[in-house]
């Protein structure tokens, strides 16, 4: 038996019939509707509706409504002239129904992205954007970056590149902001190249200030270096000669969630410093991991890991139970696994295997 192809339609397109249909209804409630096929006549978005109609497979109800409406239009009314304000409101009735017809049609579709490289899951992005991070660092951004990551994820989804890179280097910069007040505790507002130097001199040792950039790099933090690119890709993008491929879109995010890691592991990196400094009578042994130690937790995150991943709390129970581990010292053993990258976090309180 012959299956007849599934309904598809790219994700631009159904963006496109969206704002189309909107804009229509938009200036049928102005009551000043040229007919014009140009940029602003009523016509042009009607012939482009008509077009995303056509090209997919969606067999629309919806297509000969439109194009009854275009060859409406075009019998009744020459280029140069507005529709009336009667047919003005029965065409915004017409797309009304359009829209509602559109909208239960896509809800039975499949939705194909524009950009789908298998770098990036284009499903993941659009849904779940936070899923790019561990869960201890979404939870440790600000409402302001995760919303530009949320958005980046969203523009490079459906191939809007410029505004991909945009957004992925302003959610690295507050992150960067962020990080200067907590090192240094001053507040500052300044652009990139500055806080990028203030950071540089406050981990530079006096001996490598005189240096050169390699030797530099290799006296500061790994995340500098990350920045430095970043800050060449943002002096790009904010003085384009062309738009950025989306090859290019995608290495950006790719490295701004990186780079917030790494922020983040800084940060944590230097709490537990600061803990070790106020109180030096801690239990050394509570710190204390050995190789062996690592090993065997791994072992049973492998043995135990069923492709979903090993919950903490499981973990936590048989490490007790057979190997006297304590739940912090398994904490921190995690924490090693997971910075050496054996192991990641595939969902909050859960451990997978690399």
């Amino acid at each position: 038996m012959k299956h007849s192809p599934t309904s598809t339609i790219s994700l631009n397109n159904s963006l496109l019939l969206g704002e189309k249909l909107q804009t229509i209804i938009s200036k049928c409630e102005g009551r000043e509707v040229a007919v014009g096929e140009n940029d602003t006549g009523i016509l042009e978005d009607l012939s482009a509706i008509d077009t995303v109609l056509d090209s997919s497979n969606l067999d629309s109800e919806a297509e000969p409504l439109i194009r009854t409406s275009i060859e409406n239009i075009k019998e009744s009314y020459d280029e140069e002239d507005r529709i009336s304000g009667t047919d003005a409101e029965s065409l915004k009735s017409k797309i009304i129904s359009c829209r509602h017809l559109i909208e239960a049609e896509l809800r039975q579709v499949q939705t194909l992205p524009v950009d789908d490289s298998g770098i990036l899951d284009t499903t993941k992005l659009l849904e779940s954007p936070e899923e790019l991070f561990s869960s201890s660092v979404w939870g440790w951004l600000d409402e302001l970056p995760s919303n530009d990551i949320k958005e980046a994820s969203r523009s490079l989804a459906v191939g809007n590149s410029t505004s991909a890179v945009i957004l992925s280097l302003r959610a690295v910069e507050h992150c960067l902001i962020k990080w200067h007040e907590i090192e240094t505790g001053e507040e500052i507002d300044a652009p990139w190249g500055m806080l990028l130097n203030f950071l540089v001199d406050y981990h530079l040792s006096d001996e490598k200030r005189e240096g050169s950039l390699q030797e530099k790099l290799s006296d500061l933090p790994p995340v500098l270096s990350n920045l430095f690119y970043l800050k060449e890709r943002r002096n790009s993008v904010n003085h384009p000669k062309e738009a950025p491929r989306l090859q290019v879109a995608r290495q950006t995010l790719i490295i701004a969630v990186s780079t917030i890691e790494d922020i983040y592991d800084e940060l944590e990196a230097d709490d537990i410093e600061k803990a070790f400094q106020q109180n030096p009578l801690i239990n050394q042994q509570e710190f204390t991991i050995s190789d062996e130690d690592e090993e065997t937790v791994y072992d049973y995150i492998q043995a135990l890991d069923d492709g979903t991943g090993v919950s903490k709390n499981e973990l936590y129970d048989l490490l007790y139970d057979e190997e006297e581990i304590y739940q912090d010292e398994a904490d921190e053993i995690f924490y090693n696994l997971l910075m050496s990258g054996h192991i990641y976090e595939p969902s909050e309180n859960t451990l997978k295997p690399i």
